[in-house]
C-alpha cells in the first residue's frame, strides 16, 4: 500500500483518541456483539501526537497492521502483523529487517513490557466501530 496516496485517519491527540476508546468502552456491550465490519479495507491511520502512523490493509480474513514512526516519515515499517478483528488476536510478527539483531531484540521486549501491538490493535478496532456507529444526538430545548 503506498502510505502517500491511501485514505486517512487523522487523531490530532490522545485526547481525541481517548474520547473515541470511552465511547467503546461505553457501549462495548452492544458492539462486541455486532459482527466486526470495518468501514474501510486499507487506510492510515496518523497518531499525530504520538508521532506514529499504522496502516490497515484486510487481508484474507485478517488485517495487516503496519507501524511506522512519523518522525522519519521514509523509514520501513518498524513492526507488521496480522490482527484477527474476531478473536482480537495479533500474530505473525515482522520486525523492521534493516535494524541490527540487538535493535530487533530490544524492540520485541519493548512491544512484549508495552503491549504496543494490542494498544495499535484496539485503536485500530474502535475507530472503525466509530465511523461505523457513531452518531452524535443533540437535543433542542
Amino acid at each position: 500500500m503506498d502510505r502517500k496516496s491511501a485514505d486517512r485517519i487523522i487523531v490530532k491527540s490522545n485526547a481525541r483518541m481517548s474520547m473515541v476508546l470511552n465511547w467503546y468502552y461505553k457501549n462495548r456491550d452492544w458492539l462486541d456483539k455486532a459482527e466486526f465490519h470495518a468501514p474501510m479495507d486499507a487506510g492510515v491511520i496518523e497518531l499525530q501526537e504520538e508521532k506514529i502512523e499504522m496502516t490497515f490493509e484486510a487481508k484474507g480474513g485478517v488485517v495487516e497492521i503496519a507501524i511506522y514512526t512519523a518522525v522519519k516519515p521514509h523509514l520501513p515499517a518498524v513492526v507488521t502483523f496480522d490482527y484477527d478483528s474476531k478473536t482480537w488476536i495479533a500474530n505473525n510478527y515482522r520486525i523492521a529487517p534493516n535494524l541490527p539483531k540487538e535493535r530487533r531484540d530490544l524492540l520485541r521486549m519493548v512491544m512484549m513490557a508495552d503491549k504496543t501491538d494490542m494498544k495499535e490493535a484496539l485503536k485500530y478496532h474502535t475507530l472503525m466501530l466509530f465511523m461505523a456507529y457513531y452518531r452524535e444526538v443533540v437535543t433542542v430545548d
